[in-house]
């Protein structure tokens, strides 16, 4: 199989707040949109939330739209739970 992702371009918002525990933390909203080209046929669209201080992702929202031989949809959403590391 051969795919080949074409990312359009990316676009941020200004700063924005994400609540992690509790806390509000200061984030900023990337915008990113692979078009997927080949075997499979169709979009990956994926808006991660990264904080300020540290680009630490503290929210993803995921959407693919993937065809082939069959059709794959799929609808995610990544909330981090704590920014206190865990051992």
């Amino acid at each position: 199989m051969t795919n080949t992702p074409r990312r359009r371009p990316t676009a941020s918002t200004p700063v924005t707040s994400v609540d992690v525990d509790g806390k509000l933390i200061d984030a900023v909203m990337v915008d990113v949109t692979y078009e997927i080209t080949g075997d499979f046929t169709g979009t990956w669209h994926e808006v991660p939330w990264l904080a300020s201080e540290n680009a630490l992702p503290v929210r993803i929202e995921r959407d693919l739209d993937l065809s082939s031989l069959a059709t794959f949809t799929e609808h995610s959403e990544l909330v981090l739970t704590s920014i206190t590391p865990k051992r």
